[in-house]
């Protein structure tokens, strides 16, 4: 199968298989670039990798849970990644559970969401200060008694989505419950552990 194509000397097309476009990736563009947040899952090649991390970048761009595979595949063009491999990508993203595609069984990748365990491992990666915006989101829970997504967020000054997801995983630890409403989530029964947790590295 075809990815893309490159021309030899003589201006004749080469084609390029998913191994010789991943090592291109490797070499040309992902350095610098592609962190080592999901570049050792297992089943995973760089160009997947690279992918799944523009498909976090671009959920926080946007502040939607649902990700637009044309929409990433755009932020993507500066990569050189073909429409073709990008799509592979999301197939191989989705087969493995890193991703679930909206679009029903056997169709093309179109709309999906990203697996919460690997969003939170991309803000572990890229917010330098992800314990000390739990902390400050508890705090905000706690001394200003705030309980929805957005008076949070502008409270700690983080994106919409980021607070959302992070009011989950401290809802997870039964630090208090979280109730979802539409595209926000509202904070009842703080547990006396939510004090604690924030008095201490989390």
């Amino acid at each position: 199968m075809l990815y893309h194509v490159q021309r030899d000397e003589r201006c004749r097309p080469v084609s390029l298989n998913r191994k010789q476009i991943t090592e291109n990736l490797c070499r040309n563009v992902c350095q610098g670039y592609l962190s080592a947040v999901f570049e050792q899952l297992k089943g995973l090649e760089d160009v997947d990798a690279l992918v799944l991390e523009l498909a976090c970048k671009e959920k926080i761009a946007s502040g939607n849970d649902t990700s637009i595979a044309d929409v990433v595949f755009e932020s993507s063009q500066p990569l050189g990644i073909s429409r073709v491999a990008f799509d592979e990508s999301l197939e191989i993203l989705n087969r493995n559970h890193f991703i679930k595609s909206l679009d029903g069984i056997g169709r093309k990748v179109g709309y999906f969401r990203i697996g919460e365990f690997y969003f939170d491992q991309f803000l572990h990666k890229h917010l330098n200060t992800y314990d000390d915006v739990v902390r400050q989101i508890g705090l905000a829970i706690l001394n200003q008694e705030l309980c929805g997504t957005q008076e949070i967020a502008n409270s700690v000054g983080q994106p919409h989505v980021v607070v959302n997801h992070l009011l989950d995983e401290m809802g997870r630890r039964r630090l208090f419950k979280v109730h979802r409403t539409g595209k926000d989530r509202l904070v009842s029964q703080v547990s006396p552990e939510l004090k604690r947790a924030v008095t201490k590295d989390l």
